[in-house]
């Protein structure tokens, strides 16, 4: 699978899916990797050392984003620097204490009783 990514991190990223592939590793949602290309290009097109500052910027929520979709994008991140680190560069890898467990959502069951009383209401 070949992606074309912009950043000053395009081949970096590159190689990392590579590597993650022949390690048997599927990598097929790629989302994450185009968001960070993205925000580099546009945010950071200069900066080729992966920072505090590239990494908080990424995993900081945006808009109407749900927190569960901003800490899906905070593990690429530490992985993606550990790579780096492996390659021999130096890379910010952003604390495991920032990723958050997202509180999971516990529906409400109605009983037949609650049902019929919220129909007669």
């Amino acid at each position: 699978m070949k992606i074309n990514f912009e950043s000053a991190f395009a081949e970096r990223l590159a190689g990392f899916i590579e590597q993650k592939h022949a390690l048997g590793y599927l990598y097929n949602d790629i989302s994450s990797f185009k968001i960070f290309d993205r925000m580099c290009a546009k945010q950071f097109p200069d900066e080729y050392m992966l920072t505090a500052d590239i990494c908080h910027a990424l995993v900081t929520r945006r808009g109407n984003e749900s927190a569960k979709t901003t800490a899906r994008r905070m593990p690429f991140i530490r992985e993606f620097a550990r790579y780096l680190i492996r390659n021999g560069e130096q890379a910010y890898i952003l604390p495991s204490e920032t990723i958050k467990k997202c509180q999971r959502y516990i529906p409400h069951i109605y009983s037949r009783a609650d049902l019929v009383k919220l129909w007669r209401a």
